[in-house]
């Protein structure tokens, strides 16, 4: 409710009318807030999704905690501290594939969803990433195996790009709302 324009307040007062109250509107919104947040599986199911097999990141740390999919993970820190590169390595490592063609890539070949709460994720970091680790298993493998150099980066980039969804959020009710979109997603899938 951090919007104060005319729009907004022409709203609650339409919905309001002559013989609403603010408190009402306020007990309704509530309530529609609440049926948005109500759990949705039984601990059985919870359980039986959060054992899945763990992503593998290739960050030693991080492999050895149990993070699998389906699981939420919050990276805090200070300013400078590499939480925003470590996101996007981790971003990198599920959109790639497991191998392409005779290169192996060692990705998860997953799909990624990014929640941008303040809406400053930069997506050309993904793709300097992505263009890096590509070519670093492509020269290993140029190493290993004598494959020619081909250039298939671009391509692998866009394949790889084309699972990569990125929620901008710029408040708490566009947050619940990208929430509540990837949960029906997920019902539907």
């Amino acid at each position: 409710m951090d919007r104060y324009d005319g729009k907004y307040v022409a709203d609650i007062s339409s919905r309001l009318g002559d013989s609403g109250s603010l408190a009402s509107w306020q007990r309704e919104e509530e309530e529609r807030m609440r049926a948005v947040l109500q759990p949705d599986e039984t601990a059985w199911q919870f359980l039986a999704r959060s054992h899945l097999k763990p992503l593998r990141t290739s960050i030693p740390f991080l492999d050895n905690q149990a993070i699998g999919p389906g699981h939420v993970v919050e990276i805090c820190g200070p300013s400078g501290s590499g939480k925003t590169q470590l996101l996007i390595q981790i971003v990198a490592t599920c959109l790639l594939p497991k191998r392409w063609g005779e290169v192996s890539y060692g990705g998860a070949e997953g799909v990624a969803y990014v929640l941008d709460l303040d809406c400053h994720f930069n997506i050309s970091r993904v793709v300097d990433v992505l263009k890096t680790r590509i070519s670093e298993a492509r020269a290993a493998a140029l190493n290993v195996h004598g494959l020619p150099n081909e250039p298939q980066g671009e391509e692998l980039v866009a394949w790889s790009l084309s699972r990569l969804h990125i929620f901008k959020c710029h408040n708490s009710f566009q947050f619940l709302a990208a929430l509540k979109v990837l949960f029906m997603q997920r019902t539907v899938v």
